[in-house]
């Protein structure tokens, strides 16, 4: 598919660049490597030999993997803004309705949404999954819990650094460049794909909802719920309550009223 021809060559050019010979330097000696790559593929995870049972994926004892997660439907119309950039690359104009199709043919944000919920199951003091609506309906909630996450929520100036800056960067989009709220341009690519898949022969329909299916049974309650609202071609209508519970900052917690939230256990 073209999205996946588009990646591949944006993960070469990306890896011969300069400025990405070396991980981006963090904040008390960490080094941060930002990429779009599946858990099989991500520098940080190693596969190590179980016997007769293959191979089961690792990660250093110091590693920590932050997941940027969203609706799946406003992730695949939010890569169009790229199109400008794939003709570019292929040296010829890609079509929207060519793109779009192959993308719900086969959605690499989708599979690897999936692929490293598996992952946090398995390693959820390592992995974590954050979501693109979190950060936009409650960005200081969303940021203390990445921080948290990643071991500099004590940093001195880490955290009053990025709460400083947030206005601002709210203001121009934490994600997209748009003008009004965020979360209503978000909303508005979610009806936009609805209304695109609606228009297509019912094989790419029903290929789609295999590929959404995935989602349902899924460890990650989140994902989970959002993957049936999705199958229902329903709007994702977050609760307030679930950012904070996601983060571990609810007090006191849903779920877990007499110890520590513990993120996702429904």
């Amino acid at each position: 598919p073209i999205p996946s021809r588009f990646f591949q060559r944006v993960l070469e050019m990306r890896a011969t660049a300069p400025e990405m010979d070396m991980p981006v330097a963090g904040p008390m000696g960490h080094s941060c490597f930002i990429s779009k790559l599946p858990p099989e593929l991500h520098p940080a995870v190693t596969h190590v030999t179980q016997g007769s049972q293959g191979s089961a994926p690792s990660l250093g004892l110091d590693e920590r993997v932050a997941v940027f997660c969203g609706d799946p439907r406003y992730l695949i119309m939010k890569e169009m803004t790229l199109l400008p950039f794939m003709s570019r690359i292929f040296g010829a104009d890609v079509e929207p309705d060519h793109f779009v199709t192959a993308s719900m043919r086969h959605s690499q944000d989708l599979e690897s949404m999936v692929a490293w919920a598996r992952l946090e199951h398995i390693r959820p003091h390592q992995v974590r999954l954050f979501f693109a609506e979190d950060f936009v309906l409650e960005p200081e909630t969303a940021f203390r819990g990445l921080a948290r996450f990643l071991g500099i929520d004590h940093a001195c100036d880490v955290l009053p650094t990025i709460m400083h800056q947030l206005p601002q960067l709210c203001s121009k989009g934490l994600f997209q460049k748009c003008n009004g709220p965020e979360i209503e341009f978000i909303e508005h690519l979610t009806s936009r794909f609805e209304q695109e898949l609606a228009k297509l022969p019912m094989d790419i329909q029903l290929s789609w909802q295999d590929q959404v299916s995935n989602l349902i049974n899924l460890p990650n309650a989140r994902l989970s719920t959002l993957g049936r609202l999705v199958a229902a071609h329903q709007r994702w209508e977050l609760p307030r309550w679930w950012i904070a519970h996601c983060a571990q900052l609810c007090k006191p917690c849903t779920f877990a009223t007499r110890g520590l939230c513990r993120n996702g256990e429904l």
